[in-house]
């Protein structure tokens, strides 16, 4: 389980970036977000076989997996069924971005063990605060760019997550 685990992690790595980095709308951005999703989903649903741990480190693993497998069910769903009507790329491209930072989140929570023994709230603030708040400037810097193509009638202001 670990192996697979780890190899669609690594695949949504790599191909969540192919995807936020390269056109968007196009056949090869369709495929390749579907793999994403896809490889998503098994990490999500497999980090359930790892984490026997106990205590508030296993909760929020699994939160987060649950939020993650949400966020991709509902960026992907909006896209290939137009839901939500004009919003559609909005929710689209809000989510699914969220899902591929939420993932980069989860891998810098892997890395905890190499920080320095630095207090809890440091090691948080560093993997995921500073993440988050850099993730949220991007995400609300690009949308407006990506929008004017996709969602004309849109307002380009983000959605509040």
């Amino acid at each position: 389980m670990l192996v697979v685990h780890t190899v669609s992690g690594a695949l949504a790595l790599l191909i969540g970036f192919y995807v936020l980095c390269t056109a968007k709308g196009t056949r090869a951005h369709r495929r390749w977000g579907q793999l994403y999703s896809a490889a998503m989903y098994v990490l999500c649903f497999t980090s359930f076989g790892l984490y026997a741990i106990g205590g508030l480190a296993g909760t929020i693993f699994h939160v987060m997996s649950v939020v993650n497998a949400a966020l991709v069910t509902v960026g992907w769903s909006a896209a290939r069924w137009q839901l939500w009507g004009p919003r559609w790329f909005r929710v689209h491209f809000h989510y699914m971005s969220y899902s591929y930072y939420g993932l980069l989140m989860a891998t810098d929570s892997h890395l905890l063990g190499y920080l320095p023994p630095w207090p809890l709230w440091a090691k948080a603030v560093l993997l995921w605060v500073l993440p988050y708040f850099i993730a949220r400037a991007l995400i609300q810097r690009n949308y407006p760019r990506y929008a004017a193509r996709f969602a004309p009638a849109v307002p380009a202001a983000p959605l509040a997550v």
